[in-house]
């Protein structure tokens, strides 16, 4: 399994920025996909440093069970950054690349109640859920300027910010140390069509497992989380094919609805 020269590293990472900050597509994946999600993190990190924004939490995807043994994790992560983060009761439109890469989920989303150190890359779900305050509903808006992303794997997604658009925080669930997480249900919709529907169960071992696994990566990475940053735990209805001009509506039963417009990305200025 070969390492990629920091030179490929950057170059990768430099592609990715630029794609996104001009709003261009890409024609598919520029270069070879890395071989290893290490390598990938590095793209990430690099591309990060690049990015005029502060990440402010990390978003879950889940690898596929037939990928696990190769890359050695069920779950990958991509930062959420300041200024990608909306709020329900701002019924906000969301931008996402039109002809590449676009689709919405419906999310369980942590808010963090302490920091968490560097120094501690090992936890059980009970310490990972014991560091929640909040867990909140949302959707969140993935996008690459990569046309068909997933189709490349694991590695790639990690590489390009983990595929991660944006994110609409929705309502507190009530009670939530209390209640069965797993019996939580969602409904997604996209222009009134039912697309979608599931919950927490749809995670391989639940919300506590993105938790406890987005605690430990970053440990080993070197980025502390703090008090206040977001965890979106993973697609709890599926992964919904979404284009400029949609509606986007997920119902989450007693404990509210959220909703978004998807437009279309523009260039940064």
């Amino acid at each position: 399994m070969s390492e990629l020269t920091e030179s490929d590293v950057a170059a990768r990472a430099r592609q990715f920025v630029a794609a996104r900050r001009s709003a261009t597509t890409l024609d598919g994946y520029p270069g070879a996909v890395p071989d290893s999600l290490d390598d990938a993190y590095r793209i990430q990190d690099c591309a990060i440093s690049l990015w005029d924004d502060s990440v402010v939490g990390w978003k879950v995807g889940q690898v596929r069970i037939e990928h696990r043994e190769k890359f050695g994790s069920d779950r990958i992560l991509g930062p959420i950054f300041k200024r990608h983060v909306r709020h329900a009761s701002d019924k906000p439109d969301m931008p996402l690349f039109d002809g590449a890469f676009a689709v919405v989920e419906a999310e369980y989303i942590a808010i963090l109640n302490q920091d968490t150190p560097t120094s501690k890359a090992e936890w059980t779900p009970e310490e990972a859920l014991a560091v929640v305050g909040d867990l909140r509903v949302g959707i969140e808006t993935a996008g690459s300027p990569v046309p068909a992303l997933n189709e490349y794997g694991a590695a790639a997604v990690v590489s390009d910010f983990g595929a991660h658009g944006g994110l609409v925080i929705g309502p507190s669930i009530a009670d939530w140390p209390e209640r069965n997480l797993d019996a939580l249900e969602c409904e997604t919709f996209v222009n009134d069509v039912r697309v979608g529907s599931g919950g927490p169960r749809n995670l391989d071992l639940g919300i506590a497992r993105s938790i406890q696994a987005t605690l430990e990566s970053t440990a080993r990475r070197g980025r502390a989380l703090k008090a206040g940053h977001l965890i979106s735990t993973g697609a709890t209805t599926g992964v919904h094919a979404a284009r400029p001009g949609d509606q986007v509506r997920v119902c989450f039963g007693s404990d509210g609805e959220v909703r978004c417009q998807i437009k279309a990305a523009l260039p940064l200025q």
